[in-house]
C-alpha cells in the first residue's frame, strides 16, 4: 500500500481547518479487508519505505496508535445510555443503574424484581465520524507528530486459545459493543495509516513498534495508550495517556511496585511478575483458585516491592510460587480438555497472558527469562 504523508484531501463543509484534512492519506487501491501479519506489519513499517521514511531521524515524530481504544471512545461518546423500567405501572428511566437503584430504594421497590432494559441513542453516524476526525487531528497536534501509524485488532488473537481454565477476554463477548464501532473502524482504515492485525492483539504492535523506535531510531517515538499491560515493558519505552493527558516514560529492566489509589501499580519486570501471579480480571485469567491459600495484590506489594535486582526477584518470585502452588496441578481447560501442570510449565503458560511480544519472531517464556537472568530452576 503507498501512502503520500503531504495529501490534501477535502472533507466538505465546516471551519477552514475542518474543510482540509491533511491527516489524511491516498490509500487507493488500498485492500480494505486485508488482515496484516505482525511480521507484515514490521516489514511495511520499517523496511518498505512506503509509510515512514527510512531511514527516521530526529525531524520525525511518529506515535504508534491502540486504534481498538480510540474508536471505541469515539463510538461510545457518540451514544447515549439509559434504562427504562416500570415501577408500579408507571414508566421511569434513568441514566444509570445506580441512580434507578436509589429511586427504588425511595419508593420502597425491590429493585431485583424489576425487569430492567438498556436503552441506546445514537447520534448521527456523520458526527460520530466528524468526532472521529477531530480526535485524529488532536493527536497530531498534541504530541507535534509528523506522523500516526493506526493498529485495529483482527481475527486469531493468539491468547484467546491459551489453555487456561477460563478464555482469555471471554468476560468481554456479551458487553455492549458501540453501535458506530464498525463505521469508526471501516473510516479508520480507509483514509488513515491504519492496519489491521491478525494472530496477535494490537497492543503488541502498538509497543512493540513503538520500543523498536525509541531504542533503535533517531525519531522521537511515542505509543497512544490506555492499557496498563504496556508497563510490563522491560526495555525503555513511553506512552501518552489520553485520559490523564500525560506523556509516561518507561525505564524498563526491574522496574517497581507501588500503590496508587486503592490498586497496586508498576512496570518492568516487577509488573509482569505480578500480573502472571496475580492475573487480570479484566482480561478474565488468574491463577489464584489454584492457589492452596489466599495471596492478594496487597500481600504480593509486602512480599516483593523491596527487590531491586532481577535474579533474586526471580528466586524469591519461584519460592511464593512453589508455595502458593500443590505440587501437581490439574484443572479443567475453558475448552472442555483436562490440562496437568507443574510449577514451571504453569508459570510459563500464564506469563503468555500479560506478556507483550516485542517483535514478530518473538517467542519469549518464563523460562527465557530465567535463563536471561542466570537463574537456576532445574
Amino acid at each position: 500500500m503507498s501512502f503520500k504523508t503531504d495529501m490534501f484531501i477535502m472533507t466538505g463543509r465546516g471551519t477552514p481547518e475542518d474543510s482540509v484534512d491533511k491527516y489524511k492519506r491516498d490509500n487507493r487501491g488500498k485492500d480494505l479487508d486485508k488482515e496484516w501479519t505482525y511480521q507484515e506489519v514490521w516489514d511495511e513499517l520499517f523496511s518498505s519505505g512506503n509509510v515512514l521514511p527510512q531511514p527516521l531521524t530526529e525531524a520525525h515524530r511518529v506515535v504508534y496508535c491502540d486504534a481498538d481504544a480510540l474508536v471505541y471512545r469515539v463510538s461510545a461518546a457518540c451514544e447515549s445510555r439509559s434504562v427504562t423500567t416500570t415501577v408500579d405501572g408507571i414508566d421511569v428511566e434513568f441514566p444509570t443503574r445506580t441512580l434507578l437503584k436509589e429511586y427504588c430504594v425511595d419508593v420502597d421497590v425491590d429493585y431485583e424484581d424489576l425487569v430492567v432494559i438498556d436503552k441506546y441513542v445514537n447520534e448521527p453516524v456523520s458526527h460520530c465520524l466528524s468526532t472521529l476526525k477531530k480526535s485524529i487531528r488532536n493527536i497530531y497536534k498534541e504530541l507535534n507528530a509528523t506522523h500516526v501509524i493506526f493498529f485495529l485488532g483482527g481475527s486469531g488473537n493468539f491468547r484467546v486459545d491459551l489453555p487456561l481454565p477460563t478464555q482469555y477476554k471471554a468476560a468481554r463477548k456479551n458487553l455492549h459493543r458501540p453501535e458506530y464501532l464498525k463505521d469508526c473502524r471501516e473510516f479508520l482504515n480507509k483514509y488513515y495509516d491504519t492496519y489491521i492485525i491478525k494472530g496477535v492483539e494490537a497492543d503488541d504492535a502498538v509497543q512493540s513498534t513503538c520500543e523498536h523506535t525509541v531504542n533503535n531510531e533517531k525519531a522521537y517515538g511515542i505509543a497512544w495508550s490506555l492499557d496498563k499491560d504496556y508497563h510490563v515493558a522491560m526495555k525503555q519505552n513511553r506512552y501518552y495517556h489520553p485520559i490523564d493527558k500525560e506523556i509516561v516514560e518507561l525505564s524498563g529492566g526491574i522496574g517497581k511496585l507501588e500503590i496508587k489509589g486503592n490498586s497496586v501499580k508498576g512496570d518492568g519486570l516487577h509488573w509482569l511478575l505480578f500480573q502472571t501471579m496475580q492475573g487480570d480480571p479484566s482480561d478474565n485469567y488468574s491463577p489464584k483458585p489454584l492457589f492452596k491459600v489466599r495471596f492478594g495484590e496487597k500481600s504480593y506489594l509486602k512480599h516483593f516491592k523491596d527487590f531491586t535486582n532481577e535474579k533474586d526477584l526471580l528466586l524469591a518470585w519461584i519460592d511464593k510460587w512453589k508455595e502458593l502452588l500443590p505440587e501437581t496441578i490439574e484443572f479443567t481447560v475453558w475448552n472442555g480438555t483436562e490440562a496437568k501442570h507443574d510449577w514451571l510449565s504453569l508459570a510459563n503458560l500464564y506469563m503468555k497472558a500479560p506478556y507483550m511480544l516485542t517483535h514478530p519472531s518473538d517467542t519469549t517464556t518464563f523460562s527465557d527469562i530465567l535463563d536471561r537472568y542466570g537463574v537456576d530452576y532445574d
